[in-house]
């Protein structure tokens, strides 16, 4: 049986032009779908009576054979995103987030990661909320971004703890929240021990006090992680931590 591809691609996208969704017609063009079909339009080769998921396992092998184009392959991942499948509107988002093979296009990657993040894609969840925190895409909506750390690491993304935790500690659109934030950076930082930026702000959140009240051995402990790994800013702080520290004892600044 020859599953037609790119016909139905073609049909999907007049249908979705009559429609008004631009930004599925816009993917269609970004992937090489037109309003009318190729010379040779992409088709694939599939058993009678397979279940979707055996045609999936079939279309996802053909996309990395070596006998596959570029072009063509960029065709079946949009099938398998239009059709529903998650870990292609997830790779779909990816590709036009990183312009990987296609045109960046940060309104689409939205586009495709919120289609996956629905399905409870953790990664697509991180992502999406990374576009909306930053502003990439459409307008920055920090309550959307929340929204979207959040479930991505109760699905178990711990990149989405350090980035929830960085919101809490640098209060972007939310309030300050250096006793939670603490417990996500130092989930995120138990398997991204090297991360500079996470230990910076950790250690402002034992700074201002994660566990109740402030902490400057633990702030300068992580200051110093950071300050190690490169971290500019926090070699700053260490400074103005051993200069606070000679004020409480009396000693004078050394010359």
């Amino acid at each position: 049986m020859t599953l037609k591809v790119e016909r139905e691609l073609v049909e999907a996208r007049c249908a979705a032009e009559a429609a008004g969704d631009e930004l599925f017609v816009r993917s269609c063009q970004l992937n090489g779908i037109a309003a009318v079909l190729t010379a040779v339009p992409c088709t694939v080769e599939v058993e009678e009576g397979w279940t979707d998921a055996e045609l999936e396992e079939r279309l996802k092998a053909k996309i990395r054979g070596d006998d596959t184009s570029a072009a063509d392959a960029r065709k079946i991942r949009l099938y398998l995103a239009w059709r529903g499948h998650a870990w292609s509107q997830f790779a779909l988002g990816y590709d036009f987030h990183f312009g990987k093979g296609v045109k960046f296009d940060c309104a689409l990657a939205r586009y495709w990661y919120g289609k996956a993040a629905e399905q409870g894609v953790a990664e697509a969840q991180n992502n999406l909320a990374n576009l909306f925190a930053d502003g990439l895409g459409g307008d920055p909506d920090a309550d959307t971004a929340l929204y979207w750390y959040e479930r991505s690491w109760k699905a178990g993304d711990v990149v989405a703890a350090g980035n929830l935790g960085r919101q809490l500690v640098e209060g972007r659109g939310v309030k300050h929240d250096y006793r939670r934030a603490a417990v996500l950076l130092k989930a995120f930082l138990a398997e991204n021990p090297y991360s500079a930026q996470h230990h910076y702000l950790l250690a402002e959140c034992y700074a201002h006090g994660a566990g109740g009240r402030a902490s400057p051995r633990l702030a300068r402990e992580h200051y110093r992680e950071a300050s190690d790994f490169g971290h500019a800013v926090a070699r700053k702080a260490l400074r103005r931590l051993a200069r606070e520290n000679r004020a409480r004892r009396g000693r004078p600044p050394p010359a």
